[in-house]
């Protein structure tokens, strides 16, 4: 029990810490001025929910 709490705990902070790193990145670019034009949240959102069926479903986006 101890085990699967830590390993938790790991996973967490290991997406936490990448997370940050993609912020930090985001930042970055947009203080360049590198960034979306006519950015929709709710595209991006439908893409990510997409993705993640076609993954658990095995199939690959455009395959079906």
């Amino acid at each position: 029990m101890i085990r699967d709490g830590l390993r938790t705990l790991e996973m967490r902070q290991t997406k936490l810490a990448t997370l940050r790193a993609h912020l930090l990145e985001g930042e970055a670019q947009a203080a360049r001025g590198e960034y979306v034009d006519n950015f929709s949240m709710d595209e991006l959102i439908r893409d990510q929910d997409d993705a993640k069926q076609h993954s658990i479903s095995g199939n690959t986006p455009g395959q079906g």
